[in-house]
């Protein structure tokens, strides 16, 4: 799953409109359906800019896989250290 970035301070002194939009994708540990919240595995680097791994459903988007047959040689890495400024 990805995790938007919509209520996230996560770099400073950057222009929101050239930001990312969702970060990950992250392994979903737990989901409780009459809270409507995830609980996700968050990497080291995001507990740094204290993010807490429940997020709302409203807040994550699937991990749909690339099709590599169609769209060759395409990575879907994310760098944590660009969002450092």
């Amino acid at each position: 799953m990805y995790l938007s970035t919509k209520n996230l301070n996560l770099s400073k002194g950057r222009v929101y409109k050239l930001l990312t939009r969702l970060i990950g994708p992250f392994k979903v540990l737990e989901a409780r359906n009459d809270e409507s919240v995830v609980v996700l595995e968050l990497p080291e680097e995001l507990a740094s800019y204290r993010i807490h791994p429940m997020s709302h459903t409203n807040l994550i988007r699937p991990n749909i896989v690339n099709n590599d047959e169609c769209f060759p040689k395409q990575d879907t890495k994310i760098i944590y250290h660009s969002l450092e400024a």
